[in-house]
């Protein structure tokens, strides 16, 4: 009874080992995406990319409007 009862505990932390693995993995797929986001966003290319959509869209805007 004594050997069952340490099997199970034994599998059990492997289990709950596994499932923290995988988390740890998703997570670190997560936060890649969002460097590469947040890259984009704060570098300067992401800022001139920002800026000239605004320019595109406001001159787009004004042309419609005249």
């Amino acid at each position: 009874m004594e050997a069952n009862t340490h099997t199970d505990s034994s599998k059990l932390l492997v289990l709950s080992r596994e499932a923290h693995l995988k988390k740890r993995d998703q997570k670190t797929v997560f936060s890649k995406k969002y460097d590469i986001t947040r890259l984009l966003r704060d570098g300067l290319f992401g800022k001139m990319a920002v800026s000239w959509l605004f320019f595109t869209f406001c001159s787009f805007l004004y042309i419609l409007a005249v």
